[in-house]
């Protein structure tokens, strides 16, 4: 089962405490940098869910929506950045929450474009 790295801009650039909302979102599987997917759009508020046997958090809610994860990690990349790991079901459901909250997708990497037509290369949306 495929492994997807959500990276979510969610710390304070000038000292990297936590805001408490994201405002940019990177998607990639299996933690490289390859059909990496960057969005962006108004920003949503993020909680962390605690279990009472972990320090770390077991859910994410972004917006209105609840993300099961399998890990959390702080100051991914700088400081500005932490990153959860899921699964593909939970990845389906938050880029579908996004598109309904008119977030864009600001860059996405694709392996073949070979049976797509022009008109949809170049999605103004999600």
């Amino acid at each position: 089962m495929t492994r997807f790295y959500i990276d979510l801009a969610c710390n304070y650039p000038n000292n990297g405490d936590f805001t408490g909302y994201v405002d940019q979102i990177q998607v990639r599987p299996d933690d490289t940098f390859d059909s990496l997917l960057q969005l962006y759009g108004n920003r949503l508020s993020l909680r962390k869910f605690y279990s009472k046997e972990s320090k770390k958090p077991r859910e994410i809610k972004i917006g209105h929506i609840v993300l099961r994860i399998g890990g959390y990690a702080t100051w991914v990349g700088n400081w500005c950045w932490d990153r959860v790991s899921t699964d593909a079901d939970s990845v389906v459901l938050l880029l579908a929450y996004l598109q309904r909250r008119g977030w864009q997708c600001e860059m996405g990497f694709v392996n073949s474009l070979k049976n797509s037509t022009p008109k949809s290369r170049l999605p103004s949306k999600i």
